[in-house]
């Protein structure tokens, strides 16, 4: 699970789209990542920092030969895990590390990974550019909010 929550913080992925991450959506030779219908049903490639890709050939190397179509990060009956588990343990996490927690939607949120990543990633001036690069589709409706 550690290589999961990389994934979120480095390269800013959703977590259902880490979960659903499939064999043949991650080129550790190429160092690319592919998250395959993601929001609005769209695909996009990923480059995670190299740091990342070798820690990630480590986690793969410890599967035997498995399936394209297998789970790259399966959960115990080898489908994906469920999103609860995910965020059950980020607020394990928080607490282990004396991070309060203000309840649902309050946050810290897992899924502040992503909007922070921008900043950590594309250091820029330019917001349009970071919510593009974040794929959101209608970044003119993200900015006014």
């Amino acid at each position: 699970m550690p290589e999961v929550f990389r994934l979120l913080y480095g390269c800013g992925f959703r977590v259902n789209e880490v979960l659903t991450l499939r064999v043949r959506d991650v080129d550790l030779n190429q160092g690319i990542i592919t998250v395959r219908q993601g929001k609005f049903r769209k695909d996009r490639l990923v480059p995670p920092a190299l740091s990342l890709v070798h820690r990630l050939r480590k986690y793969a190397n410890h599967f035997e030969s498995r399936s394209p179509e297998a789970i790259f990060f399966p959960g115990p009956s080898g489908g994906p895990f469920a999103l609860r588990t995910v965020y059950t343990l980020f607020r394990e996490l928080l607490l282990q590390c004396g991070i309060g927690h203000a309840g649902r939607g309050k946050g810290p949120r897992i899924h502040d990974y992503r909007h922070n990543s921008g900043t950590r990633i594309i250091p820029s001036t330019d917001r349009q550019s970071g919510l593009l690069w974040e794929d959101h589709a209608i970044a003119d409706a993200t900015m006014a909010a």
